[in-house]
């Protein structure tokens, strides 16, 4: 297996740690090391809380119409 680690900080580097300290020794782990100008990736995004809202909303809207 091929994996490239880009990181930025030192959360990055110490999944980069992990990942060389336990990988069998088939895998190949290239490491860069991004500028520190590139903005932050977000993996995960939240969704927004009013979206939440609104979905449910909408739901008993159409349930309210259903009967």
């Amino acid at each position: 297996m091929r994996i490239l680690a880009i990181v930025n900080g030192e959360y990055g580097r110490r999944h980069v740690a992990n990942v060389q300290t336990h990988a069998p020794a088939s895998w190949l782990l290239t490491v860069w090391q991004a500028p520190a100008f590139f903005p932050p990736v977000i993996d995960y995004p939240k969704r927004n809380p009013n979206e939440r809202r609104n979905q449910h909303q909408q739901k008993q809207q159409a349930r309210r119409n259903q009967s």
